[in-house]
């Protein structure tokens, strides 16, 4: 499965660049290699995307008014309004399937039109290079041709790599660190909109979220930068089995898009100076996922699943102090392994330069 961009022919690329975000965008294309793949894919992006606008506001019913604590997030106060509601949780920008003309389904290798995700604009993109990137890359990266095309997608399970600043990629990673320098008044927003789009895949899809990721964009309309779910090629329908939850669990606790709990699969260390923000946001998370969960299964007899089952597991599922430890298939138990032997390893090496240092002098 690839992704492809083709270029409009009403002479748009004449326009001022300044303006040229707010207009129509080039078609992005789907790819795919063989007619199953075409149709696997098709199917979870459409259904993912249309079950997301419809199912949205049910979803969120609760989430804006309470707290990553669980106490109101709008009380009624003195300085308040007696009859004030607190606002909605905006909604994701999705990327919905285009109707496919006969030339799209007849062509190889098979591929369908999605609607363009808006990239950045360039006064954002230019005080992004200026703000993360290292000095010595600044001037390259803002005489890069491709620069206001860059796909930056979000991952608040992740800390930003030591070389971060130093790297000219244009599609990458924001970090939950670089968040929190750039944008931290949106984190919480942003992992409560993640909690309620994974509940409405998983209660209204039936897939698992394997592999999605949430790519930053433009909402024209507003000028302001949103987060748009894409990569659902990875996504699997789950059916009742022993150990659902746990799979459940693992296919969103690899993907560092999701926000994670200080601790977890190579994130921060509980003892971590920003560990107090990192519980703050996967808080949020939880508690929007659950929440809309629960709104959601009130429309329907019930769930396959525990959404707190599911939670449970990603909380503790890389502790071996946890039961939750146990039930890991040998492969995953075995990797996680590694990861915490390789984490000791480097923290072993780094409290060894400082004497390497003391006995070379």
């Amino acid at each position: 499965m690839s992704e492809t961009t083709v270029s409009p022919i009403n002479g748009e690329n004449r326009e001022h660049r300044k303006l040229k975000p707010l207009r129509r965008r080039p078609y992005t294309y789907i790819h795919a290699d063989t007619h199953k793949e075409f149709q696997t894919v098709y199917e979870a992006h459409d259904r993912i995307t249309v079950n997301l606008d419809i199912f949205w506001w049910d979803a969120i019913t609760h989430i804006a008014r309470r707290d990553s604590d669980g106490t109101p997030s709008c009380p009624n106060t003195s300085t308040k309004k007696k009859n004030e509601k607190p606002k909605p949780l905006e909604s994701l920008q999705t990327p919905r399937v285009m109707p496919c003309d006969l030339k799209v389904r007849e062509s190889r290798p098979l591929r369908f039109r999605v609607t363009p995700i808006r990239p950045l604009l360039p006064e954002h993109m230019r005080a992004l290079v200026k703000t993360f990137c290292d000095p010595s890359i600044r001037e390259t990266m803002l005489n890069n041709p491709g620069l206001y095309n860059a796909k930056l997608y979000v991952h608040l399970g992740e800390l930003s790599p030591p070389d971060e600043a130093k790297s000219t990629e244009l599609c990458r990673p924001v970090y939950f660190d670089q968040h929190l320098r750039g944008a931290r008044k949106d984190m919480k927003i942003r992992a409560k909109q993640m909690g309620a789009a994974l509940a409405i895949i998983h209660c209204k899809c039936g897939y698992d979220g394997a592999g999605i990721k949430f790519q930053l964009g433009l909402r024209p309309k507003y000028r302001k930068v949103v987060m748009w779910p894409t990569n659902f090629a990875r996504c699997k329908i789950f059916n009742v089995s022993q150990n659902m939850e746990l799979k459940l669990a693992l296919a969103i606790a690899k993907n560092p898009t999701w926000p994670r709990p200080p601790g977890m699969l190579g994130f921060m260390s509980e003892e971590s100076p920003l560990a107090p923000e990192g519980w703050r946001i996967w808080n949020a998370f939880k508690d929007a996922y659950l929440s809309a969960c629960s709104d959601l299964s009130s429309t329907q007899p019930s769930l396959k699943f525990s959404p707190i089952a599911v939670i449970e597991h990603m909380s503790s599922i890389y502790n071996p102090h946890e039961r939750w430890y146990d039930d890991l298939f040998g492969r995953e138990r075995a990797s996680q392994d590694l990861c915490r032997i390789l984490r000791l390893m480097d923290g072993i090496r780094a409290l060894s330069m400082p004497l390497s240092r003391q006995w070379s002098e």
